[in-house]
C-alpha cells in the first residue's frame, strides 16, 4: 500500500507539472544552430546570421593578405553588419580577430602577424556543441611559419585554442564570449604589440565607424586617436548609428583574469580597429607548459543602453566566466 501511494501521488505531480507547461508552455528552447560550409562555420538563430567564422584562408581579390581563422561577418540582432574585412585603408583588418605585430623565436623577429607577414594560421579542427543555452566553437589552431626551416617546410611555433561561445539574443541584445589559450611549441618564444608607444595588438575588433562613433568607459571617458593607448578601462562602448534607421552598440568587455588587466586601449574614430592593448610594446614570453589564457566578450545591444546598464551587463558576465 505505501509504494502504490508513493506512485500515486508521483501520478499527481506529473500530471500537474504538465498542466502548468500547457498553461505556460514549455521551457523555450535556444533557436541556435550551427551549419558547416566549405572553409567556415555559420552560426545562426532563428534562421538569422549571428557570425560567420572563416576556418580556412580568404584573400584578397589579388591574392594578397591571406588571413584565416577570424570572424565576419558578424551581424546585430537586427541584422545590422558590425564588422569589416579588408578596408583599403588597413586590409590586413579582419573582422573580430587577435594578432601581435611582435614574434620571436630564440632572439630573432619572425615576420609580423599583425600584418599577415611571415607566419600562417592553420585551424587543424573545430568542434561544435549547441545546448539550449549556447553555441560553442573549439577550434584547434597552429601557428606556422616558413621563414625557419625551410627546407624542412618551415616550423610550427605556437599551439592555439579558441572557444568561442555565443549566448541567444535578449530582446536586442547579445553577448559573445572569448577565450584564446596559447602555448609555445618550443622554448624561447615572446609575443608582442607594435614597437613604439601604442603596442597595439592582441584582441581586436575592426567595425564600421559612421560620423557620429561615440565612446563610453566603464572607469574613465575614453581618448581616441592618442599615440599612446587610451587610458585603462574594463569595457569600452561603441555605439553610432550604423545605420540611416537605428543607433546601436558593440562593447568589449575584459576579463579581470587577464595579465595586464585592465587594459589600456588603441581607440580611433576612422580608417582603424578598436582594442585592448595586451601586452604592449614590450614582449611576453610563451610558455611552452603554461599556456596564456586571454578571455574577452562582445556585448551587441540596442540604442537605449547607457554606461549603468552596460556595467551591468559587465557584471553578469564576471558572474558567468570564471
Amino acid at each position: 500500500m505505501k509504494v502504490r501511494s508513493i506512485l500515486y501521488w508521483k501520478f499527481c505531480l506529473l500530471l500537474v507539472v504538465g498542466v502548468v507547461q500547457l498553461i505556460h508552455g514549455a521551457p523555450e528552447k535556444s533557436g541556435l544552430e550551427v551549419r558547416a560550409e566549405k572553409g567556415v562555420f555559420v552560426v545562426s538563430e532563428d534562421g538569422q546570421t549571428v557570425f560567420r567564422y572563416n576556418r580556412d584562408a580568404i584573400s584578397r581579390p589579388d591574392g594578397s593578405y591571406p588571413r584565416a581563422h577570424y570572424i565576419h561577418p558578424l551581424y546585430a540582432t537586427d541584422g545590422t553588419l558590425m564588422t569589416e574585412d579588408m578596408p583599403d585603408d588597413h586590409p590586413h583588418h579582419r573582422g573580430v580577430f587577435w594578432a601581435w605585430t611582435q614574434l620571436w623565436v630564440d632572439g630573432e623577429r619572425i615576420g609580423d602577424p599583425w600584418h599577415l607577414k611571415g607566419l600562417r594560421r592553420h585551424v587543424t579542427d573545430v568542434s561544435v556543441d549547441v545546448e539550449d543555452s549556447f553555441a560553442r566553437l573549439v577550434c584547434d589552431v597552429v601557428w606556422h611559419t616558413e621563414l625557419l626551416d625551410t627546407d624542412a617546410g618551415g616550423r610550427d611555433l605556437v599551439s592555439e585554442r579558441a572557444i568561442v561561445t555565443v549566448h541567444p539574443a535578449e530582446g536586442e541584445n547579445r553577448r559573445i564570449d572569448f577565450e584564446v589559450r596559447l602555448q609555445a611549441l618550443q622554448d624561447n618564444i615572446k609575443l608582442g604589440g607594435s614597437m613604439n608607444k601604442k603596442g597595439y595588438g592582441g584582441f581586436s575588433v575592426r567595425i564600421p565607424m559612421p560620423e557620429d562613433l561615440s565612446f563610453s568607459g566603464s572607469d574613465v571617458e575614453p581618448v581616441v586617436n592618442r599615440k599612446a593607448p587610451a587610458a585603462a578601462n574594463r569595457w569600452v562602448d561603441f555605439s553610432a548609428s550604423f545605420t540611416e534607421e537605428t543607433r546601436s552598440g558593440l562593447a568589449i568587455f575584459t576579463h579581470p583574469g587577464n595579465l595586464g588587466y585592465p587594459h589600456g586601449w588603441t581607440l580611433r574614430k576612422a580608417n582603424s580597429c578598436q582594442n585592448p592593448v595586451y601586452p604592449g610594446e614590450q614582449p611576453v614570453p610563451l610558455s611552452a607548459t603554461q599556456p596564456l589564457v586571454l578571455k574577452y566578450s562582445l556585448f551587441l545591444h540596442g540604442s537605449d543602453y547607457d554606461a549603468t546598464e552596460i556595467n551591468a551587463a559587465y557584471q553578469r558576465y564576471l558572474n558567468e566566466v570564471e
